[in-house]
């Protein structure tokens, strides 16, 4: 897996896993918002979509002590650059996985140019004292809410395409990983959507999900080979949505028409 940070590729390597338990799958596709904001412009400031982190609270309470990355240590970029930057790394022959490979909103695809436009950003990166796991948070800030649920939409049908692919670990042996779609969150507050996947293999378990509310895309993963348990990981990604239901909704006077 890669980061895209301002240009930069951050490697996470593989480690040997301890006690891993096999991934709970869940329904393919969106789960959608009951009650979406619905925005034909800027609904949320990039300010808010950069305010759904964990609190040190929090990270603490998952053990996630040791900043990798914070909101500001980078400049933000473009889909364009993300886009670009993800099909280049990618050098495995599951092409249909592509989009996977970046923790930053943005669909990328082999066999289609990038579609919608966002302002990304990575907001932080934790892990914990031992590099057992690791939390990284990206933020996608599109045009308006139908590009950011049209991006969603465009991640679920990818994980239906993508059943698995290989790796080679830091001694170059290849291991397979499998993907599947991720159990829906529960509890999430009803003007956020969601979708998400996870990925195993023999050493490692990968868990990512996407929330949208409004025009905001905020890309949640969490690594892990084995200090966090899928509850555990999902209970973080969680957090994250909490935070993001909290951001204000501005007025804007389109939709005051």
């Amino acid at each position: 897996m890669i980061v895209v940070i301002a240009g930069a590729v951050v490697s996470i390597s593989e480690a040997v896993g301890d006690g891993l338990q096999p991934a709970v799958s869940g329904t393919a596709g969106v789960h959608p918002a009951a009650d979406p904001v619905v925005c034909p412009d800027e609904c949320l400031s990039f300010t808010a979509a950069g305010a759904v982190g964990p609190s040190k609270a929090d990270l603490e309470t998952f053990g996630l002590t040791v900043r990798e990355a914070l909101d500001g240590d980078g400049l933000g970029f473009s889909s364009e650059d993300a886009f670009v930057e993800a099909l280049e790394t990618w050098t495995n022959e599951s092409v249909e996985c592509v989009f996977a490979n970046t923790y930053v909103p943005v669909f990328v695809s082999y066999d289609a140019p990038l579609a919608e436009r966002a302002q990304l950003e990575i907001l932080g990166a934790w892990s914990d004292r031992l590099g057992g796991s690791t939390l990284v948070i990206g933020s996608g800030f599109f045009g308006d809410s139908a590009s950011a649920e049209a991006h969603i939409a465009r991640t679920a049908e990818a994980i239906v395409g993508c059943t698995g692919y290989q790796v080679a670990d830091e001694r170059q042996n290849l291991i397979d990983v499998t993907v599947i779609p991720a159990p829906e969150l529960s509890g999430l507050d009803p003007s956020v959507s969601s979708v998400g996947w996870v990925e195993q293999s023999v050493n490692a378990q990968f868990y990512a999900y996407e929330l949208q509310r409004a025009e905001v895309v905020v890309r949640v993963s969490v690594w892990t080979n084995g200090p966090l348990t899928q509850e555990e990981s999902e209970d973080l990604v969680t957090v994250v949505s909490k935070r993001l239901e909290a951001q204000a909704v501005l007025r804007n006077p389109l939709l005051a028409e």
